[in-house]
C-alpha cells in the first residue's frame, strides 16, 4: 500500500535526486541545462528550514511504499504577484516506472488540502511550455495566466492558476479512477 506523508530530512537527498533526474525530460530537448545534485539538495535544505525566516509554509511530501520513494511534491506560499492567498506547486516528480498509477494525483491532493487547511484558495504552477507535464496542468483546467521566459530567455513557461476547491474536487475524482488507496499526512 502507498503511504503519503512529509519528507524527512533524511529522506530528501531521494527525493532531490528524483528532481535532478527529471530535470532533462522537463526541458523536452528544447535546451541542455544540468542541474547540480548538490547545489539542489543544499538549497532545498535551506529552504524548508527557512519557512518562518520568510513567513512561509513549506511542506514537501513524499509517496513510499515499503519505504521506497516512489514520488516527491514540494509546496509553499504563492508571491503575492503571482495571486493573494495562494499556494505554490514547487515541484512534482514520480519515477518513471510509477508513472500512471495516480501517485502524482495522490502527491497533489495531499498537498493541497494541507493548504486549503491553512486558508489558501488558489495554486501557482509554473511548467515548462514544452514539457510533458504541462499537458498535465492543462488537463486540470488551469487558467494560464502568463508565459514568461527563464534561464536567460531560453525556456519559455507557462504559469498556470487553479481554484483549489475544483482542484480538489476533481483530483479526488480522477484518485477514485485509480483505486488508489493513501494513507493521507
Amino acid at each position: 500500500m502507498m503511504e503519503v506523508r512529509p519528507i524527512t530530512s533524511e529522506e530528501l537527498s531521494s527525493a532531490i535526486d528524483l528532481k535532478v533526474r527529471c530535470w532533462q525530460e522537463e526541458l523536452a530537448g528544447i535546451m541542455d541545462h544540468e542541474l547540480s545534485f548538490a547545489q539542489e539538495l543544499s538549497f532545498f535544505a535551506e529552504w524548508a528550514e527557512s519557512e518562518k525566516e520568510y513567513e512561509d509554509r513549506r511542506i514537501l511530501l513524499g509517496a513510499f511504499q515499503n519505504g521506497k520513494l516512489l514520488g516527491a511534491a514540494f509546496g509553499s506560499f504563492a508571491e503575492l504577484e503571482d495571486a493573494e492567498n495562494a499556494m505554490e506547486l514547487n515541484g512534482l516528480w514520480v519515477e518513471e516506472e510509477y508513472r500512471g498509477k495516480g501517485i502524482s494525483l495522490s502527491l497533489l491532493k495531499a498537498l493541497i488540502r494541507e493548504y486549503l487547511d491553512l486558508g489558501r484558495d488558489k495554486m501557482v504552477v509554473y511548467s515548462h511550455h514544452f514539457a510533458p507535464s504541462n499537458q498535465y496542468y492543462r488537463k486540470l483546467h488551469g487558467e494560464m495566466i502568463r508565459q514568461e521566459k527563464q534561464l536567460d530567455g531560453q525556456l519559455l513557461v507557462d504559469v498556470f492558476l487553479h481554484p483549489l476547491n475544483l482542484l480538489d474536487r476533481k483530483l479526488s475524482e480522477m484518485v477514485l479512477k485509480h483505486g488508489e488507496e493513501i494513507d493521507e499526512p
